[in-house]
């Protein structure tokens, strides 16, 4: 696993990891969420160990990251209607990273290049 990437068991059923992430992918999520005043995060399940995929939401707003951890470019399906975000009938716009096989209603099938992020809106 890269260094920038750690995975570490915490206990039965339940994995901690740790994720270098770009400092201005990050300042730009920290200023969305506290310019919003906060906001509610939850993991998003999908079908490949080597990404990350979460929601940060609030209020009205919701926005999804998906990051890959390694050093090769993934496809991932993520399953956005799995979550307690109610998602169903949304409209996902793009906002950070390159898209190359655009989401369907469903779940979100979509190329992740070698360490990369993608970040979604998601509009209603």
């Amino acid at each position: 696993m890269p260094k920038e990437a750690v995975k570490t068991t915490a206990s039965k059923g339940k994995t901690r990891i740790t994720i270098r992430i770009d400092d201005d992918i990050l300042d730009w999520f920290r200023g969305q969420v506290n310019a919003a005043g906060g906001g509610n995060y939850q993991t998003i399940q999908n079908d490949n160990e080597k990404i990350f995929s979460f929601a940060r939401s609030l209020g009205h707003s919701t926005i999804i990251v998906v990051v890959n951890l390694s050093p090769e470019e993934q496809k991932v399906s993520v399953d956005i209607l799995n979550t307690k975000l109610k998602l169903a009938n949304s409209k996902l716009t793009l906002l950070f990273g390159k898209a190359v096989i655009a989401p369907p209603a469903e779940k979100m099938v979509i190329m992740v290049p070698a360490y990369g992020t993608q970040v979604w809106e998601v509009l209603p």
